[in-house]
């Protein structure tokens, strides 16, 4: 009958099992088959399945009511023991969730810049189907620029031919002054779109239709903020906006544009309106100007993927309808399609500050920052939980003896990490919380704590429960290995294979802590050779004024300018189409010695004589432009250096003289050669300039001023501004603020990461805080052995102190060439740049071992001055 006894199935047999815990089964469970045989055979297998399914069932609530009742005594005994030891050990308990909680705070920071950054332009609907058309312009067969400014005939074009296109847009941007009765402002993000601007971006419309908002000539929508401005309570619709002496009527009001959009603006105005007035005045559309770089082009395609045919297409747009004109004038352009969503952070297009952009390099950055920071905080904890455990020795000795198992031993310290982790997690949210207004103020961006969403709960636990774990693994894993028999004894054992270990987590921490030192101190010193450098022109105490709002201004320049000067405290001052620091035009030139069919782009600055004394210019060869020479205005041209060397001229004084020919209409000679100055930022090297008279595109005045009494002189010049342009708001600017702008977001981040470095520093010290407060408990006897035959509290300190400075010059040796590779990197990015000398790595070195000797004094000095007697009678 036993050789006929069938046998459970396997889930039946595997479930059992599992139901009866730790029990012996194998009684039970040939019952359970020698009935389940019977049934199967009087009844049918059904039956018999039936009847297995039923015991598995009927212990099921017992089974799940008493396991949960015993786990939740477990975790309440859990907690309890948790919370005795953090009474026992305020201090240490203090410095251990202090550490981790600051560790966690960071990260979240962290992740909140991090994802702010990532998420730009993903508020619209389908972003993956929207492109921006960058353009690869050639000259000779060589790439000369690279640039989203595009002719405005590509957009229809591309909309005409390739039917994949959904819609295409057409982007300009202007500025100037909006007037609406009595109220008058200037206004600075204003662009001119395509009707089809709502049909690409998702910018929400309160009132109006996106569909048609901008179909007509002179209509405009504006966002809520400017609505108020001038309207009040008012509804602007169908009202009447003037902007630039020219009237447009109000067809939208948008909500306000979303911070996480790189393009932003208050009023957008009607392309048709442009379109109209350039035919008006040229006898000319738009259409058929394609040399005419004055549009950034957007596209939407049906799918995410744009085909071959397309790419191929909009890459030889330009050759296919103007390749005659190419051909003539020596020059190719081309096109490229880039995702909207790398816009931001990895454009590989000058927009030239048109619109916003940040660098995905930084984000990396951050993201290791946020990663050492996290491991650093990590590693606090596993040292100073060891360092705690010494005094745990006999309370894991008489677990074991009663019949605890390593594995239970391991998971009751790893619920302890967890346990802390949860507090120091629940303490970081705080943190953030009060530390978010500060961080917002650093990062300029709008970031916000949203932890009551599903979701964030969810990341939030599970980031808690990785990081109880990470810290929790390796102090578990040393603890259920200590012997019973010594650690009841209260003995470690001195020399465990975790000692390197140890070590090496501490010289890890000193060496991510000297590497934020290095960056930091270099990121620093770029950024103040950025500012402090010589520029080769003078910017201090030079008020401009832009040129804004109606041509009046460009009109009246020279009366505004001689009304200006007759003040002593206005030194000097020069009329311009830009200035340092601001876009510059390029224009088609032909220098002497250069074939026809070789034309050349060139950045081309318009001006006055005044502009060499006004900038502090300096004369290389030649001269400068002079009201007493009446054909400077017409026929005369000024290089800078870097322009004679790219015509291949080599000294200054042999392009005097020489021939040049501007936008094929314009013929001259080169009468002067100025020194090289920056026009642009030190990101980028001295650009070749031509200077050339043109009253008719000078849009700034600036003012080199006395500083003494500048309160007055600006009164002053605000009155003769209102005499000579009455009705036209003046704003003005200083031009060392001005360009220096430019380094806004290095600075930012510079801060941010000296924020950070610090944090970083004190946490390192919190965990050689805690090694050596552990070793410092594994020495006792021997430092009480040492006193008592008379060794001296100096002897103790230094052998003491010893240790450490080995382990910081260790970090040191780690850390400087990480250092230097990753200085090395960023500096890339500028081509101008700080030298980066030895001094900087000494410095910050001996800065990491002075930092590490003031953390260690204390325990060295406790050491040093505890009763012998008490130290013999603590390991007796």
């Amino acid at each position: 009958m036993k050789n006929e006894i069938r046998k459970l199935p396997v889930i039946v047999e595997g479930l059992l099992r599992l139901l009866s815990g730790p029990i012996n089964t194998t009684p039970m469970l040939g019952d359970t088959a020698e009935e389940y045989t019977q049934i199967r055979s009087e009844k049918g297998s059904f039956a018999a399945n039936f009847w297995c399914l039923r015991q598995i069932l009927k212990p099921l609530p017992s089974f799940f009511i008493n396991y949960f009742r015993w786990s939740m005594t477990m975790l309440r005994n859990y907690l309890k023991i948790v919370f005795r030891n953090i009474r026992k050990s305020k201090g240490f308990s203090f410095i251990n969730i202090f550490g981790l909680s600051t560790g966690i705070a960071c990260s979240i920071l962290i992740y909140l810049y991090v994802h702010y950054e990532l998420s730009y332009d993903n508020f619209h609907k389908d972003p993956g189907r929207i492109f921006r058309l960058g353009k690869i312009f050639k000259a000779n067969g060589q790439d000369a620029s690279n640039s989203v400014w595009l002719p405005p005939p590509v957009a229809p074009a591309v909309l005409r031919d390739y039917p994949e296109v959904e819609e295409a847009v057409r982007i300009t941007f202007d500025n100037g002054f909006a007037r609406y009765k009595d109220k008058t402002y200037a206004e600075k993000n204003v662009i001119v779109a395509d009707a089809g601007f709502f049909n690409i971006f998702n910018f929400t419309l309160i009132s109006g239709n996106p569909e048609n908002a901008l179909d007509e000539p002179y209509t405009a929508v504006l966002t809520k903020d400017l609505a108020e401005r001038y309207f009040e309570e008012a509804n602007p619709m169908g009202k009447t906006l003037i902007f630039n002496e020219i009237s447009y009527k109000i067809t939208g009001v948008l909500a306000q544009v979303p911070e996480k959009s790189h393009l932003q603006f208050d009023l957008i105005l009607s392309l048709k309106s442009l379109a109209e007035s350039r035919r008006k005045r040229q006898r000319r559309s738009l259409e058929e100007q394609w040399w005419y770089h004055a549009f950034i082009t957007y596209i939407k395609t049906q799918d995410a993927l744009p085909s071959q045919e397309l790419i191929d297409g909009i890459y030889n747009i330009s050759k296919t309808y103007a390749g005659d004109q190419e051909e003539q004038l020596g020059f190719e352009q081309r096109f490229a399609i880039e995702p909207i969503l790398d816009v931001y952070l990895n454009s590989d297009y000058n927009s030239e500050g048109y619109t916003k952009s940040g660098n995905s390099t930084y984000i990396y950055l951050f993201i290791s920052t946020a990663i050492f920071i996290l491991a650093l905080a990590c590693i606090n904890f596993a040292n100073l939980t060891i360092a705690r455990s010494v005094g745990r020795i006999k309370e894991v000795g008489l677990r074991m003896v009663v019949g605890a198992k390593r594995k239970q031993l391991a998971f009751q310290f790893l619920t302890d990490a967890i346990i802390i982790a949860l507090i120091s997690s629940i303490l970081a949210v705080i943190i953030v919380k009060f530390a978010l207004p500060y961080f917002r103020l650093l990062t300029g961006q709008q970031l916000y704590l949203k932890f009551i969403e599903p979701g964030s709960v969810i990341l939030l636990l599970c980031f808690t429960l990785f990081t109880g774990v990470i810290s929790g693994f390796y102090p578990a894993y040393y603890l259920s290995r200590l012997q019973p028999a010594e650690s009841i004894k209260g003995k470690t054992i001195p020399q465990m294979k975790g000692k390197v270990f140890r070590k090496s987590m501490v010289v890890f921490q000193f060496a991510v802590s000297i590497i934020l030192i290095i960056s930091s101190a270099l990121v620093s010193q770029q950024i103040n050779f950025m500012k402090d450098s010589d520029l080769g022109f003078d910017r201090e105490q030079i008020m401009v004024i832009p040129f804004e709002g109606s041509r009046e201004p460009i009109t009246k320049n020279r009366l505004l300018k001689n009304e200006l000067t007759k003040n002593s405290s206005v030194l000097s001052a020069s009329v311009s189409s830009t200035i340092p620091g601001r876009d510059i035009t390029s224009r088609i030139i032909r220098p002497e010695g250069i074939p026809e069919n070789e034309n050349q782009t060139m950045n081309i600055l318009f001006t006055d004589p005044d502009f060499l004394e006004t900038f502090g210019l300096e004369i290389a060869a030649g001269r400068f432009f002079s009201d007493e020479v009446m054909t400077d205005s017409s026929d005369a041209f000024i290089l800078n250096e870097e322009a004679v060397r790219k015509f291949g001229w080599g000294y200054p004084q042999n392009a005097i003289g020489k021939e040049f020919e501007y936008a094929r209409w314009k013929k001259g000679r080169i009468i002067g050669v100025v020194k090289d100055y920056h026009f642009s930022s030190l990101h980028s090297k001295v650009i070749p300039i031509v200077t050339q008279i043109k009253n008719d595109e000078l849009r700034y005045i600036s003012l080199k001023l006395n500083v003494k009494d500048i309160q007055e002189t600006i009164s002053y010049i605000e009155n003769t501004w209102k005499m000579v342009l009455p009705g036209i708001p003046v704003n003005y600017f200083f031009l060392d603020n001005d360009f220096n702008a430019q380094y806004n977001y290095e600075e930012k981040v510079s801060i941010l990461f000296d924020v950070f470095t610090y944090i970083a520093i004190i946490i390192a010290c919190l965990g050689l805080f805690g090694l050596a407060s552990f070793l410092a408990e594994q020495r006792k006897k021997e430092i009480g052995i040492r006193k008592a035959i008379g060794a001296t509290v100096q002897s103790i300190i230094c052998d003491f102190s010893k240790v450490y400075v080995r382990w910081i010059i260790l970090a040191n040796v780690f850390a400087w060439p990480v250092a230097w590779i990753l200085i090395e990197h960023w500096l890339q990015n500028f081509a101008y740049r700080i030298d980066v000398g030895l001094s900087t790595f000494i410095l910050s070195g001996l800065a990491a071992l002075l930092i590490a000797l003031m953390t260690v004094t204390y325990q060295s000095i406790r050491s040093g001055i505890a009763d012998p007697v008490n130290s013999l009678r603590y390991d007796s």
